[in-house]
């Protein structure tokens, strides 16, 4: 590989995604209106956060998702690709690439892939609501740990109640046992795929096929 261009995701917990609605306007002043609604949407004092946002929706008003994260945070992954020798091109929270790469309208995505058991709502293919907790080393407890995960985002966004639930990762175990207590349609992602080798574990790096679809 030749490129010194590099993408990354960062951590849900340093990031916060909102899908905001405004009146149509010209591009011209969507720039200043999206500053006020940036600092008025997020939890980051606006001295210290740095924020993008792309419009997703213009029928009838715009529906824009806006990114937000701690300055400190994104200087110092820059840093350290820098450092590298190489040159960050994009930097984005984590649940977008990964909504990106699934292009589905909606789910709720548990991951198990990193470590954590990370969840990921996405509704009209856009990410809603993330939440993350330790992966508990006994497979009936993190069977109960993953539909906690899926609760918590019913709570914060109740239309999510009637969508499929997504396993990633290596969580074929708790397959069973989720779709017995979560009671809806429930499927992994690791299946298999002529166009991939058979012992490369695809779904353990959705966030990085995202990156590379942007």
């Amino acid at each position: 590989m030749r490129s010194r261009q590099v993408r990354l995701t960062l951590c849900d917990e340093a990031a916060v995604v909102r899908r905001v609605r405004m009146p149509v306007m010209a591009k011209k002043d969507l720039a200043g209106a999206m500053r006020f609604a940036a600092e008025r949407e997020m939890p980051f004092p606006p001295q210290r956060a740095v924020y993008a946002w792309d419009v997703v929706s213009t029928e009838g008003s715009l529906t824009i998702s806006v990114a937000a994260a701690w300055k400190d945070v994104v200087d110092r992954a820059a840093a350290v690709v820098v450092q590298a020798g190489l040159v960050p091109t994009v930097i984005e929270p984590r649940s977008i690439a990964l909504g990106r790469a699934l292009n589905s309208e909606n789910a709720i995505i548990v991951d198990g892939s990193a470590g954590m058991l990370e969840m990921t709502v996405l509704a009209a293919g856009h990410p809603v609501y993330s939440d993350s907790i330790p992966r508990n080393s006994e497979s009936n407890g993190q069977a109960v740990d993953i539909e906690a995960l899926i609760s918590r985002g019913h709570r914060h966004f109740p239309a999510a109640a009637s969508s499929p639930v997504l396993l990633v990762g290596d969580l074929e175990s708790e397959l069973d046992q989720v779709r017995v207590r979560a009671r809806r349609g429930t499927s992994l992602l690791n299946g298999t795929s002529p166009a991939r080798p058979p012992d490369l574990p695809a779904a353990g790096f959705l966030a990085n096929f995202g990156l590379a679809m942007r």
